[in-house]
């Protein structure tokens, strides 16, 4: 009812009359003891008396009010300050004013923006409604993942019972291989006395392959001598056998079409001449009937003729001859490699001759599949010279640890030719 303020100024006015009650009483009692004070009359002493009594009350009021309320103590010692306080807050209500104005603006701003934001509260409405039913449908294929999941769980725990199942048989087998290796160290030391037992008999095998290689150069140089000497000396000796090839023709390929007749003539005429000189006869041919019989079955294109003989022929029989024209073209190309092999035990020439000897009869076997022709006297398909063998059988016994031998083709080599254009290369291991 009563507000602080009203409340204050009904004590100060109640303490004045306490003072001035208190200060006459003093007054009237110390004017009535007849006292001086400070040598003046009792009637001034008197009122200087009730006056100090008065500024004493006064005081004491004054000090127990500040003891005792904050409020008494900020309205007589702090006045100043509230004004300062009160001017700020003045300052600062301002700027909270234009605040609010600012506020207001925005708000109004804001309610503008708010019908934009609940238009697209409702595009958002609509397109959460399709995100739902987009989820709802992921969530049916999640649970069909789910399932598909628990399928292929299922096959992954067969798979890993089969694997299970050939690390137990890889294992058995790895037990047989180490019983298959001690099973080879004991072959190898078999072998090994075997070598030791075999060496005398290598050594003799290689003087006779010497002696055979030497057999062999003898045998080229008189197989026509004694063709010819054996088949003129006794009537009815075989001279050709069916099938067996005569001559081989390779028509040169900048020859003149108008020249292949003399050509052909005169290569018959040389053929019928060497083989009427083995006791039989061309009594049914002349170098001109086979010359046109050649043309007449010659097709477009390289080919080279081969000429072979009909049936046996013994002697003083009449030959007669058949003619092939075979498609010519390159069987091995520069720098093929036909075999590579690698030999360990190089210590001994007789072992590492063998072993050459058998890579050029692989090589016999290779040219054979590949359409390479015999040699017409010598019916060999492959030339190597025999002395060439055995220099390189003694090269590759510097080879400690071994030696990799390998045949490779020196130059292009055609199906109509004998394969003499072969290279022996021996590397260390």
């Amino acid at each position: 009812m009563f507000n602080d303020g009203l409340i204050n100024v009904l004590f100060l006015l109640l303490s004045g009359g306490i003072i001035a009650y208190l200060g006459d009483i003093a007054g009237r009692k110390y004017s009535k003891s007849k006292k001086r004070l400070l040598g003046l009359r009792p009637k001034y002493a008197s009122a200087i008396w009730a006056g100090m009594i008065g500024f004493l009350v006064s005081g004491f009021i004054y000090g127990l009010l500040s003891f005792v309320s904050s409020d008494f103590q900020d309205a007589v010692f702090r006045i100043q300050a509230i004004k300062k306080e009160l001017a700020e807050s003045s300052l600062q209500l301002q700027e909270i004013e234009n605040t609010y104005s600012n506020l207001q603006s925005s708000y109004n701003d804001l309610e503008k923006n708010f019908g934009k934001l609940e238009t697209d509260l409702n595009n958002s409405n609509s397109q959460i409604q399709d995100l739902t039913l987009v989820k709802e449908q992921l969530e049916n294929e999640i649970i069909n993942s789910s399932k598909q999941a628990e399928v292929l769980n299922a096959q992954i725990e067969t798979l890993r019972e089969q694997g299970l199942y050939l690390n137990e048989e890889l294992s058995a087998k790895e037990k047989q291989v180490l019983n298959l290796k001690d099973e080879e160290k004991k072959l190898n030391n078999s072998i090994s006395e075997l070598s030791i037992n075999l060496q005398q008999t290598e050594n003799e095998l290689f003087e006779k392959n010497k002696q055979l290689d030497d057999l062999q150069k003898d045998l080229l140089q008189v197989t026509a001598a004694l063709n010819d000497a054996e088949f003129r000396a006794s009537e009815g000796t075989l001279v050709l056998v069916k099938g067996q090839e005569l001559k081989r023709l390779m028509l040169p390929g900048d020859l003149d079409p108008l020249l292949l007749g003399d050509f052909l003539r005169s290569s018959f005429q040389k053929m019928i001449f060497d083989t009427e000189s083995l006791g039989v006869s061309f009594a049914f041919e002349t170098a001109e009937t086979l010359a046109l019989r050649a043309l007449d079955s010659k097709k477009s294109g390289n080919y080279f003729l081969r000429i072979s003989a009909l049936s046996n022929v013994f002697v003083g029989d009449a030959v007669k001859v058949v003619f092939e024209w075979v498609p010519s073209g390159v069987i091995f190309k520069e720098g093929e490699i036909l075999v590579e092999r690698f030999f360990e035990d190089t210590a001994l020439v007789q072992n590492n001759y063998l072993f050459l000897q058998s890579l050029i009869t692989l090589v016999e076997e290779i040219a054979t599949a590949k359409g390479i022709f015999p040699d017409v006297k010598t019916q060999k398909r492959v030339f190597y010279p025999t002395w060439k063998l055995t220099n390189r059988a003694e090269e590759m016994v510097g080879f400690e640890n071994g030696a990799l031998a390998s045949i490779q083709i020196t130059k292009d080599i055609y199906n109509f030719e004998s394969m003499s254009k072969i290279e022996i290369i021996i590397q260390g291991k």
